[in-house]
């Protein structure tokens, strides 16, 4: 991994909650390393807690767009998904193809569960 990708991910453990050593271990660089990275980036854990705020408004704004409830329902629900997938996904561990599976299971719960509870009203 080029050291900026590098320097971009560790920031977004960071903001993400990750302890400083757990990013030096996920990055192969030494715990000062981050440290230092951290505090020349400006980086704060609230920075990435008000972004995240505003993406789930963002989500809860256009799914209030749609027509119906069912619509409305699927539109959160799978957009907070894909939220997950593209933001979390570096913090949550998944390295192996069984990681993903159980991902990709989890995820294919949550839209059958809105399937059902379309289906319902």
């Amino acid at each position: 991994m080029k050291k900026d990708d590098l320097l971009e991910h560790a920031l977004h453990m960071y903001r993400s909650g990750c302890m400083v050593t757990k990013i030096a271990e996920e990055c192969g660089i030494n715990r000062r390393t981050a440290h230092r990275w951290i505090k020349e980036a400006g980086a704060k854990r609230s920075d990435y807690e008000e972004a995240k705020q505003a993406r789930y408004e963002e989500i809860k704004r256009k799914a209030q767009e749609k027509a119906t409830k069912e619509e409305q329902l699927k539109e959160y629900v799978l957009n907070m998904a894909w939220d997950v997938m593209t933001n979390c996904l570096p913090t949550m561990g998944v390295r192996t193809v069984n990681d993903f599976d159980k991902l990709d299971r989890m995820i294919r719960r949550a839209i059958d569960t809105t399937n059902q509870w379309g289906s319902i009203g």
